[in-house]
This record gives structure tokens, C-alpha cells and sequence, in this order.
């Protein structure tokens, strides 16, 4: 039997995208990037306020990276920091959500965290919106009680899917099959 499965990404939710992220890198190039009132010029977009944030906390990088795809890109966005400033993960949890156009009375019977790092975003979620949450092993245990998914999940519930970055996309696609096929 399979359920519907809706998918949210933080990265769209915050509007993080190689413009963005090139945008913040222009603001930074610039002499004067405050306003006469001392406020960030990016302060008129809130997407690129947090992006902003990110950027001087570390978690957004200018250079080459090669992605876990292969792809190479000259943005790198390193949210798994996010966990060790909690009060900035909640923040933007919140912000990000709400900028998305989401709501608390969204129809989402659980929220899951796509392996590894979409984890830890999905708890502070599930904190933050009272939405139970799941999260899924990439292969099942071989030991205890060899679940592949943990928590509680029935297949035809609605699941909103989190993860930290998506480039091709296979990483939900995995999640996805095996929320399918339990």
C-alpha cells in the first residue's frame, strides 16, 4: 500500500539557493553593507537575513567542493553545525517553516528526519510543532528487533520529510521507498 509523502527541505524552506548564497557573497563584497539605521541591507529580505546569519556563523562556505553526487559547486552549505547553536536551530526551524508558507494546522501525521543530518533537524521540528517524528535506518538491524524504521509509523499516514541539503535528491528518494514499501 502506498501513502502520500510530502517533502520539505530547509534549504527551500529558508530560500537557500546558489542566488541567495551569491547575493549574500556580493553584499559582503560591498564597502558599506549596513544601512543608515545599522541594519544589514539583507535585512529586507528575511530569506536572506537567515542566510545572512548562516554565512557568519560558518555554515555557509565560498571555494570548489565536490558533493556527495559528484557535482562540483562552488557554494557549500555545512547546516549540520546548526546543532551546536540550538536557540539559532530553533530560530530557524521556525522562520523557515513559517516562510515556506507552512502552518501549524498543516495535514502531517509525522515529520521524518532523512538519514543522517535531516535527523536532528526533524527532532527540533517535532519539538517545536508537537508533530510526532520517525526516522529511517538505511538498512535495517540485524540485531534487537531489526527495525528499519523507528518510532511509530503505519503506512498511509502523512509524512513530512527533512533534510539538510538536497543536490540529487537520492537520499529522500531511498527514505521514500522504504516508508513505501513497510
Amino acid at each position: 500500500m502506498s501513502h502520500k509523502t510530502n517533502l520539505f527541505n530547509i534549504f527551500s524552506i529558508l530560500g537557500m539557493s546558489n542566488s541567495i548564497a551569491s547575493e549574500i557573497k556580493n553584499q559582503l563584497k560591498k564597502s558599506n553593507d549596513l544601512k543608515e539605521d545599522n541594519t544589514s541591507v539583507l535585512d529586507d529580505n528575511p530569506k536572506s537575513h537567515i542566510a545572512y546569519q548562516l554565512y557568519n556563523r560558518g555554515m555557509i562556505k565560498f571555494g570548489v567542493f565536490i558533493l556527495k553526487s559528484g557535482q562540483k559547486s562552488s557554494v557549500y552549505f555545512d547546516l549540520r553545525q546548526l546543532t551546536s547553536e540550538p536557540q539559532f536551530l530553533k530560530q530557524a526551524i521556525q522562520k523557515g517553516y513559517s516562510y515556506s508558507g507552512g502552518s501549524h494546522n498543516d495535514k502531517f501525521d509525522l515529520v521524518c528526519g532523512v538519514p543522517t543530518a535531516g535527523i536532528s533537524l526533524a527532532t527540533v521540528f517535532s519539538l517545536e510543532f508537537d508533530l510526532p517524528n520517525i526516522w529511517v535506518r538505511k538498512e535495517s538491524k540485524n540485531y534487537g528487533l531489526k527495525r528499519q524504521i523507528e518510532g511509530k509509523f503505519k503506512p498511509g499516514q502523512r509524512v513530512l520529510l527533512l533534510d539538510d541539503v538536497i543536490t540529487s535528491g537520492t537520499s529522500l528518494r531511498e527514505t521514500i521507498t522504504i516508508l513505501e514499501n513497510s
